[in-house]
């Protein structure tokens, strides 16, 4: 049996709300070689009904369902990776859907230029089923011309000008990339991740590898409202990932002096804004809790920093 060119996999946690429109949008792409794999993580809403439902007639479909929830997005994404029989792996997470032109425009991208790990699409927000924005007004603070069309770029380039400062690829439904890239990086580490795992795995991607993007809209991106219960922990966890991605990209990208202090200015960003959030007058005991949270490869780089940054914020000048 021929192995289909595509693997698409649907993680799911209780979004049976959402499951019509996306599994529609998927069945309705005017690129067929594809298989589709729904993991579902042990929801408790009618997730699993709906599903089996839904690709009662439908080929070249497999439904696994956990007994237990795995806890972890990412070992999900490396279960169905594992899995895959396809040269090219898209996670079209079960909240989002797409243009039915999705892989019939990202697929030759990845055929035509083998140097490629990952090709992806800009996205539109969706709030309660209404259209937002566009995805490029989160990446305007680091380009405001740079996403406005259709580009190619080196690893190296895009991951020290722009993927250490925020993750430019938010939505993983936007993006279509390869297995055996996937398999053979760094990238399946992104369970040691909670919340920046697929932070990690673009970047990881990147260390082999060189990136396409398209311009047109062909992802929609379904944001919903949410509360942190913890902000502390939550802002805490978000910033130690972050400075472990800063690390590795400080061991695997770095190829002069000039890419270091690119890294380790990103670092120290990092820092000084989770010291930030609590105000000035919590700078000391801050940056004293971060200290023992973070880690730094060259911690006298980030010592040249602190004295300037305190008495500045401290006494406003």
């Amino acid at each position: 049996m021929v192995a289909p060119l595509v693997s698409i996999i649907v993680p799911n946690y209780n979004h049976s709300k959402f499951l019509s429109k996306r599994l529609e949008s998927i069945f309705n792409q005017s690129f067929q070689d594809f298989e589709l794999i729904i993991l579902d993580d042990a929801s408790t809403d009618q997730s699993v009904e709906l599903i089996k439902q839904i690709i009662s007639d439908k080929e070249n479909v497999s439904l696994i369902v956990n007994s237990k929830n795995s806890g972890s997005t990412f070992s999900q994404w490396n279960k169905g990776i594992i899995l895959a029989k396809g040269k090219y792996i898209w996670i079209a997470e079960s909240d989002d859907y797409a243009s039915d032109s999705f892989l019939s425009a990202l697929v030759p991208l990845m055929e035509n230029n083998n140097d490629c790990a990952i090709a992806y699409s800009q996205s539109n927000y969706i709030y309660n089923d209404t259209f937002g924005e566009s995805l490029i007004s989160w990446t305007n603070d680091l380009s405001r011309t740079f996403w406005s069309e259709d580009f190619k770029i080196e690893g190296q380039e895009v991951v020290l000008k722009y993927w250490i400062h925020k993750n430019i690829i938010i939505n993983a439904s936007a993006a279509l990339f390869k297995r055996a890239a996937y398999l053979q990086s760094a990238a399946k580490n992104n369970i040691n991740y909670h919340l920046c795992g697929d932070w990690f795995t673009w970047i990881a991607l990147m260390k082999n590898g060189n990136l396409i993007f398209k311009s047109e809209i062909l992802n929609f991106y379904r944001r919903h409202e949410g509360t942190v219960t913890n902000k502390w922990k939550s802002n805490l966890m978000v910033k130690k990932e972050i400075n472990e991605i800063h690390n590795y990209c400080y061991h695997h990208f770095i190829k002069n002096e000039a890419d270091s202090k690119l890294i380790m200015q990103a670092q120290f960003n990092n820092w000084r804004s989770f010291v930030e959030h609590f105000g000035k007058f919590k700078y000391i005991s801050q940056i004293t809790k971060a200290n023992q949270y973070f880690e730094f490869p060259n911690k006298f780089y980030l010592l040249k920093f602190i004295p300037k940054f305190i008495i500045k914020k401290l006494y406003g000048r």
